[in-house]
């Protein structure tokens, strides 16, 4: 113990100095409440939100430490299984990986104007979730019925796993869709992809293909997809 103590100065010292010299190049994690974070370039990067079983809506704050919240990451609120709803700060620019992954009970989430960047359906086993939108001044992303797309709507990105409709027709707008697209979908049983697709992806999107049938045209991109992964179609 003595000895302990004789070098605990310096120990100290050496943690001190340590920190000093990397705070200017590597981002800091704090822990504040219940929110784990990281702050790089004077801004926040959300690692991961305590999860409270009785916390059914969650406010994410605009700011932390005085600097803006602009990053929620992969694992933000994973398997929050009680939460219904998740409002996100206006300074929000990126949403990376599947921070809601495994939030059974969201039902509707709104993008704000300020966001930049969304990786491939942040929303996968969201069950319950109806409805994704988009803030109409967003300049990267759009809603449609309640489906995420780009803003032009040549993208399908995330289409709400929660949704009843048993068919659903892909706006003829739309070229690409996304691997993760539909999600977990099990509700939709006919699925309409006209000649105006062309870009799909490299895998069978569908989690459950035997309960699913395309609807598609002849000689189109999509009938073609439909043969390279043995998924049910009709012909349009």
């Amino acid at each position: 113990m003595k000895k302990f103590l004789t070098f605990l100065p310096f120990i100290l010292a050496c943690c001190l100095l340590l920190s000093a010299c990397g705070s200017a190049t590597e981002p800091t994690t704090a822990f504040i409440t219940e929110y784990d974070y990281e702050i790089e370039n004077d801004t926040v990067k959300i690692l991961s939100h305590q999860y409270n079983p009785q916390e059914s809506q969650i406010i994410v704050p605009e700011e932390i430490d005085g600097k803006p919240v602009s990053i929620l990451g992969a694992d933000a609120f994973y398997q929050h299984k009680n939460t219904v709803a998740i409002i996100l700060p206006q300074n929000l620019k990126s949403i990376n990986g599947s921070p809601f992954y495994r939030c059974y009970s969201l039902r509707e989430i709104s993008i704000p104007s300020n966001v930049q960047m969304i990786d491939a359906n942040p929303f996968f086993r969201c069950s319950s979730l109806t409805k994704i939108t988009v803030e109409s001044d967003n300049a990267y992303y759009s809603d449609l019925d309640g489906v995420l797309f780009d803003k032009d709507q040549t993208q399908l990105i995330a289409y709400p796993e929660g949704k009843t409709q048993e068919s659903y027709t892909v706006p003829q707008t739309v070229k690409k869709l996304d691997i993760d697209a539909f999600g977990y979908q099990t509700k939709i049983k006919k699925l309409t992809i006209l000649s105006n697709v062309t870009d799909f992806p490299e895998g069978n999107m569908f989690i459950y293909p035997d309960d699913i049938t395309l609807i598609v045209e002849s000689g189109s991109a999509a009938e073609q997809y439909a043969k390279d992964y043995n998924l049910n179609y009709e012909i349009k």
